[in-house]
């Protein structure tokens, strides 16, 4: 059997420590969380086929399955990402012998009490507040769209949208982010009572 680039990246993933492991997850809740998610996937190495019957979606199968493989440093993340407070499940695919585990889910969907101890990954809470800041930001930015909407429909090229939220604040950054990616064009205009937002098209 050769060994190939697939069973290279294999290997590295499997030889990685806990902690290498852990900056990665990290990244991936992040991104999720800037993007108004609950959840984030990360692979495992090459899955290996449990057969059916024997698969369950638990954080406790999951860690002894990661043990049995001889997975421990991603065992150990599951743990610490557990103690973090986030949920852990099995992500499945079919297979010719029953179904593989190739990832693992962690979900922060709802806010937990507060870990107690060290942490060798962020809080549950931190990514959950985190996603609700910018889910907050994709819903404003949702309705600004629909004002846009209305106001073309008339036959303008413009509209201004006021809010309270004071002009230095990061959110008006990722809402001018998001609708440019949209190809609008905005201006802030800062007002005594919060900002006003043109938006050209």
């Amino acid at each position: 059997m050769s060994f190939d680039a697939q069973a290279a990246r294999a290997l590295a993933r499997r030889s990685r420590g806990a902690a290498d492991i852990l900056t990665d997850w990290k990244r991936a809740i992040v991104d999720a969380a800037t993007q108004g998610g609950f959840a984030a996937e990360v692979a495992l190495p090459d899955p290996e086929p449990v057969p059916t019957g024997q698969s369950v979606n638990t954080a406790g199968f999951l860690v002894e399955h990661l043990q049995r493989r001889g997975l421990i440093a991603w065992a150990e993340a599951v743990q610490q990402a557990l103690n973090a407070g986030y949920t852990a499940r099995p992500v499945w695919r079919p297979l010719a012998m029953g179904a593989g585990c190739e990832g693992v889910n962690l979900s922060w969907s709802m806010v937990t009490d507060a870990p107690t101890g060290p942490l060798q990954l962020m809080s549950a809470g931190d990514a959950y507040r985190m996603s609700m800041g910018a889910r907050a930001q994709h819903q404003w930015v949702e309705k600004a769209v629909e004002q846009v909407r209305r106001a073309a429909v008339q036959g303008a090229d413009a509209c201004t949208l006021h809010d309270a939220v004071p002009p230095a604040s990061q959110a008006w950054a990722e809402r001018r982010q998001k609708l440019q990616q949209m190809g609008f064009t905005t201006e802030l205009l800062a007002t005594e009572q919060g900002a006003n937002l043109v938006i050209r098209w």
